[in-house]
């Protein structure tokens, strides 16, 4: 065989064994975070669900299979998503995805507009005051838990939180005041709309809503 031609036969193959490698610990990334044993699982009605521990910030939760865990140390964040989901993490509580965002040092950022109400919510062992953000039927979309509670040992800001977001399909807003609506699209900011609140339409997957709030059932602190 040619010498230049075996040179070029290897140094393809190298190249090629390069991509596989590289692609495929580019497609596991996002759910393997290290902090997963996937050996262990539960099995609740025909599904797996496997628990993540975070050691860092000390807690733990569960997910189904179907489901993945995203760890972004610049915020700090952790993301829990649906695998199909084609938007990339990190999510935050803007982001349109399906997605839990779990914030142990807190963000700066202000709420989205939408119909909100104040809620009881017991979130890892301790009763707070979240927030439930409603569509125009009803739905709620979105909730945002404060975690004053977490341990400062461990990192937890008293501005930490999560927040719970379902995607909105067709999503629509109007800005009313008194019953009337100033403008479509969402409230801007200004003494012209004040008392004014957006009020937004759509539909959501209310097994997913239904499955985010299974996985927060499972958060628990776990120093």
């Amino acid at each position: 065989m040619n010498k230049k031609l075996l040179i070029f036969i290897v140094a393809l193959i190298v190249i090629l064994i390069a991509l596989w490698v590289v692609f495929n610990n580019t497609a596991q990334a996002p759910s393997d975070v290290g902090n997963i044993d996937h050996n262990q699982a539960t099995t609740t009605q025909g599904v797996k669900w496997f628990t993540y521990k975070n050691e860092k910030f000390g807690f733990e939760l569960s997910y189904p299979e179907t489901w993945q865990v995203s760890e972004d140390p610049k915020f700090p964040v952790i993301n829990v998503y649906k695998k199909d989901e084609t938007d990339k993490p990190p999510f935050t509580i803007h982001s349109p995805a399906t997605a839990i965002a779990i914030f142990p040092e807190g963000l700066g950022t202000e709420g989205p507009q939408s119909e909100t109400r104040q809620v009881d919510i017991t979130f890892a062992g301790n009763t707070t005051k979240g927030v439930e953000f409603l569509l125009k039927n009803g739905s709620v979309w979105g909730t945002f838990i404060p975690v004053p509670n977490g341990p400062k040992n461990k990192g937890w800001s008293e501005y930490a939180f999560v927040w719970s977001g379902t995607q909105v399909k067709d999503s629509t807003a109007q800005c009313i005041r008194d019953g009337k609506v100033i403008r479509e699209g969402v409230c801007e900011i200004g003494a012209e709309t004040m008392d004014a609140q957006s009020i937004v339409s759509g539909n959501i997957n209310e097994d997913d809503r239904k499955t985010q709030e299974d996985i927060l059932r499972t958060f628990k602190f776990n120093i």
